[in-house]
């Protein structure tokens, strides 16, 4: 994270909870790493709520200017 992140942060959330979020993407990263070098199939319930997130999310791309 850049300095100027870092400040713009600071400006909502103390050091402690700005460190919390970052430990909580990391893990999160990681997960998704160990899962995708795995290549862990996902049960269909669970996948068909991804596939209707990810076309959510690229509509919402798509309509932003």
């Amino acid at each position: 994270i850049s300095s100027n992140v870092w400040q713009a942060l600071q400006k909502n959330w103390d050091d402690a909870a700005m460190i919390e979020i970052m430990m909580l993407v990391g893990n999160y990263r990681m997960l998704a790493g160990f899962l995708n070098s795995t290549e862990l199939v996902l049960e269909a319930p669970i996948e068909q709520r991804v596939q209707a997130f990810l076309q959510r999310v690229a509509s919402d791309i798509s309509v932003t200017p």
